[in-house]
Formats: C-alpha cells, structure tokens, sequence
C-alpha cells in the first residue's frame, strides 16, 4: 500500500479542539450586563428629564402668582357722566377705562355716592350703582 492510499489520520488534540469549537459557537451566547446597564440609565435618564420637566411647567401659586404688566378696570354707573376718583384723586367721569400697571395693592373707587375696593390684577368692570 502506498502513501497515496492510506486513510488520512487527524491529530486527536486537532479533533478535540474543533469539536469543543463548534460546542462553543452552537451554545446561545449569555446577554452582557453592560448592555443591561446601559438599558437601565438610558429609562433612568428619561424619567429624570420628564420630572424635571414637570417641575418647570408647574403653575404658580396663588400666593407667588405674578401679575400682569397692564390691567384695565372699566368704570361705569347707571347715568353717564357721574365723576369718580381712585384714592382720592380725579380720575374723570363714568364711563371711563382705566389702565393700571398690574398690582396687588387695592385701590379705592368712588363715584355716585358708592365707594368700591378692587385689587387691580385682573381686567373687571366696577359698577357705581347705589
């Protein structure tokens, strides 16, 4: 028998780590935990950014509410004409529409015998009907 015609011999330790190779490739490979961690901050972060988000839409209170920069509080009486004053000053005859800068500070209307307490920080209308 000649070379050519022997059956081809392969070195066992060659067979052994073959087969432990493709035992390894076929097992399912176990998930990273780094891929679990990076999961986990990414939910973290954005429940972090929609709290923040939260807290900077809020409105604010009754107490710490800001006013607005120009108010207009309408004036009128039953007859036209009647004068009326704010805090003790002239401040034309009804019907009339006056501007404030937006406070918290009451004033004081009055006109046709009837005297009104308002807080301009809202637009309204006063009434000077006895």
């Amino acid at each position: 028998m000649s070379d050519e015609d022997k059956p081809l011999e392969l070195d066992p330790e060659y067979v052994r780590e073959k087969a432990a190779k493709q035992a390894a490739a076929a097992a399912p490979v176990k998930p990273s935990r780094k891929v679990a961690v990076v999961i986990l901050s990414a939910v973290m972060a954005a429940v972090l950014v929609v709290i923040v988000l939260m807290v900077m839409q809020r409105q604010p209170t009754a107490k710490g509410a800001s006013v607005p920069d120009g108010v207009v509080i309408s004036v009128t009486s039953p007859k036209p004409g009647v004068p009326i004053t704010i805090d003790g000053v002239k401040a034309g005859k009804t019907p009339q529409a006056l501007k404030f800068k937006g406070r918290t500070r009451p004033i004081t209307i009055r006109g046709n015998g009837v005297e009104k307490t308002v807080t301009p920080d809202h637009d309204q209308i006063v009434n000077l009907a006895p």
